[in-house]
């Protein structure tokens, strides 16, 4: 009896004891954060417990660089052009710069344009056509004894500047450029400015050979004109701030050593820069005081025709006028006249 309840007794215990025995509990331990230039507390590899494992950050995609296109530019050594070189250079392309002496009287604007290839380390083209021009477009008074027309840009006479299909013989010749130096694009500085006066400057025109250059060749090549729709005072605010050297540009017509600041060509230009607020540095006869009066009062004759308010004459904001017969100082920049770095000696 006694031995029985003996038994009965430590059984009680034993399934006591079994009853209450429960596992530990597993405990989260997460990776002490550590502080910037301090070094982590090394890890037992004995340690029952684990660390969780660290985030896995993926790296943002690398974006590859642009590709290189070679496409070819007209480059005439006038303003526009120009701004074209530097944008679309601005913009990855590779150019290649076409510039054609079919015997126009401005034959300075050429020797601009090799000046600022030189500078910018750009392919260059100079093709004579010199004959074409002297026997087969006559006619203009950029390439005959014509008296080149002085006054506003927009008026009739004007049109004696037009030289015959002009843009449809470079067009040409920069297509077939393209196509041989395996190039998809050509740019031309065509702007709105130029509409009244050349027929060959037109939107319509433009498509019209934007639709030629894709039949003409197995190769189809894009015609693009970036400034179809903008004017030059806004072509010269593009330049600016592409950090454009407009001294090495030419636009007066006449030919003559300095810019007459009278025909056409040239009282747009000054109009452009006037409206930037900048001053050309470009010399011009009589000094540019002179140049921006007139072309303001022809500017506002046009206006008052068309019922519009007139200009008023504005300082230019931030600018050193280089004189016209001096070289800029050294801190001065030869575009726009800015004081580029006023701690610069030489």
């Amino acid at each position: 009896m006694v031995e029985s309840t003996q038994m009965s007794r430590e059984e009680a215990e034993r399934r006591s004891k079994a009853a209450i025995k429960v596992a530990p509990a597993k405990v989260p331990v997460r990776p002490a954060q550590v502080p910037p230039g301090a070094k982590a507390a090394p890890v037992n590899p004995n340690s029952p417990v684990k660390p969780s494992p660290a985030p896995v950050v993926k790296a943002a995609p690398v974006k590859p660089d642009p590709v290189k296109e070679p496409v070819v530019v007209i480059l005439s050594g006038g303003m526009d052009s120009t701004t074209l070189l530097y944008d679309i250079m601005n913009r990855g392309y590779i150019p290649y710069a076409l510039t054609v002496n079919y015997a126009q009287r401005h034959v300075k604007e050429i020797e601009c344009a090799k000046e600022t290839c030189k500078a910018l380390k750009v392919t260059h083209k100079v093709i004579d056509l010199w004959q074409v021009g002297t026997e087969l477009l006559q006619g203009s008074a950029l390439t005959s004894d014509t008296a080149v027309p002085e006054g506003h840009y927009s008026e009739k006479a004007m049109r004696a500047t037009v030289v015959p299909n002009r843009n449809m013989i470079l067009l040409s010749l920069a297509i077939g450029y393209a196509i041989s130096i395996k190039a998809k694009k050509v740019f031309y500085g065509v702007h709105t400015g130029d509409h009244t006066v050349y027929p060959d400057c037109r939107d319509v025109f433009t498509k019209a050979m934007k639709g030629a250059a894709l039949l003409c060749d197995w190769s189809p090549i894009e015609v693009l004109a970036l400034y179809q729709n903008i004017d030059k005072g806004d072509i010269v605010a593009k330049g600016l701030k592409l950090n454009v050297d407009y001294s090495k540009t030419w636009t007066c017509y006449k030919g003559m050593e300095k810019a007459c600041g009278k025909c056409g060509s040239c009282v747009e230009r000054i109009l452009a820069f006037f409206k930037a607020k900048v001053d050309d540095p470009v010399p011009y006869e009589g000094g540019w005081a002179k140049v921006l009066n007139n072309a303001i009062e022809l500017e506002n004759k046009v206006k008052l025709a068309k019922g519009e308010p007139p200009v008023t004459p504005q300082k230019p904001k931030s600018v050193v006028r280089v004189a016209d017969n001096q070289n800029p100082p050294p801190n001065v920049h030869v575009t726009t006249g800015r004081i580029t770095n006023p701690q610069n000696k030489r």
